[in-house]
């Protein structure tokens, strides 16, 4: 049996009752988002003036009596990306997304030195998503710390990275999927690359780069 709820207008925080009990919410969704990230290393924290706007909300129960968001329109602000040692390299984070049967469309997720673009579909149970973006990002050491295990081995890093496209089935922990597909541009990167013993510096280094595939 199944059934749907239709929510015109509600604040966050009636939304937010409206789902007590669900596995899914909105902030799972923006979530999703990162799912290719360690969760122990990266969490999305709310500010105090935190706010989330939600429209023509389309909820749903499934057949295991769970609600799931279906169709709707949500502007978010005041979300910042905070690594395990509490620091807040990103700054805050605020964007629009609308809902499609599941899929958490991005219209526009920025941030300092950062913009993601695309489609988001959340699953929960495994805590992963899969994903079809556009992004662009200012490389910095909070990028190194956020998305590499031993931030040691690269120091000093700037430049910008440009996306055309990242594709494929994450899963929060664990490396990056065989479906993985890459297509983007490093422009004008710094830093100082330390394998071992010796290190090595980039100055000014700008490549294109695609990938299809991880090896198993």
């Amino acid at each position: 049996m199944s059934g749907i709820f239709f929510f015109k207008q509600k604040t966050a925080y009636e939304l937010l009752r409206s789902l007590v009990g669900s596995e899914m919410c909105i902030r799972d969704s923006l979530a999703a988002v990162y799912a290719m990230v360690n969760s122990e290393r990266l969490q999305l924290v709310p500010q105090k003036d935190a706010a989330i706007t939600a429209t023509n909300m389309l909820v749903g129960v499934d057949a295991e009596g769970a609600l799931r968001l279906v169709n709707g329109q949500v502007q978010f602000a005041g979300v910042q990306p905070t690594l395990a040692d509490g620091s807040r390299p990103f700054g805050d984070i605020q964007g629009r997304v609308h809902l499609d049967e599941g899929v958490v469309q991005i219209d526009e997720i920025t941030g300092a030195g950062r913009a993601v673009r695309g489609s988001v579909r959340p699953d929960l149970k495994r805590a992963g998503a899969s994903v079809d973006l556009e992004a662009d990002l200012t490389l910095s050491p909070g990028v190194v710390a956020a998305f590499m295990k031993d931030n040691t081995r690269v120091k000093g890093l700037s430049g910008h990275m440009a996306f055309k496209r990242i594709a494929g089935t994450f899963e929060q922990g664990k490396p990056p999927p065989a479906d993985l597909k890459l297509d983007g541009a490093l422009q004008k990167a710094q830093a100082t690359l330390v394998p071992g013993k010796l290190q090595e510096t980039l100055t000014g280094t700008s490549a294109r780069f695609a990938a299809s595939g991880m090896p198993a």
